[in-house]
């Protein structure tokens, strides 16, 4: 124990350290008088504290903990929860103007969208519609799809 360490000291009086560490803090009790006060100090304290009785808490003493508790000051959280519901309802009329100032959709969308472009189609989920071949098999891009990249490529598309 090289340096002062106050927690081996309290660890030491409860012999709560294995034996190496026990010697090693005694060694340096021996040695260091700043620890060595400090222990006499943990020490007196220690057999201060378990000489005082302590008595449990009694049912009238019980009650009026549970009574002050009761009459503390309310009024810090209802401010709390005020400026909490002013500031929801604000977000919440802001929402709703934002969403009845947003245009209407338009006629295209609303009613049966015209199917997406090729090309569309293509972005959004990298298939093609499946082609008709002349045996009226379908055709899939996955087996077409380069040689439909290269030909939209070319601009033939």
């Amino acid at each position: 124990m090289d340096p002062c360490d106050k927690l081996l000291l309290s660890q030491y009086l409860d012999d709560e350290l294995d034996l190496v560490t026990q010697q090693r803090v005694a060694e340096h009790l021996q040695q260091c008088c700043h620890c060595a006060a400090e222990f006499e100090e943990i020490r007196e304290a220690s057999r201060f504290v378990s000489q005082f009785e302590f008595q449990d808490i009694t049912p009238s003493e019980l009650h009026r903990v549970h009574q002050s508790l009761l009459q503390i000051d309310d009024s810090f959280n209802w401010r709390l929860y005020g400026a909490l519901s002013a500031i929801a309802a604000s977000i919440l009329v802001v929402g709703a103007t934002w969403l009845a100032a947003l245009p209407a959709p338009s006629p295209s969308l609303a009613g049966n969208p015209s199917p997406p472009a090729e090309w569309e189609q293509m972005a959004m989920n990298l298939r093609v519609d499946p082609t008709i071949s002349g045996d009226q098999q379908p055709a899939y891009a996955d087996a077409r799809m380069a040689d439909w990249m290269i030909e939209a490529l070319k601009g033939n598309q």
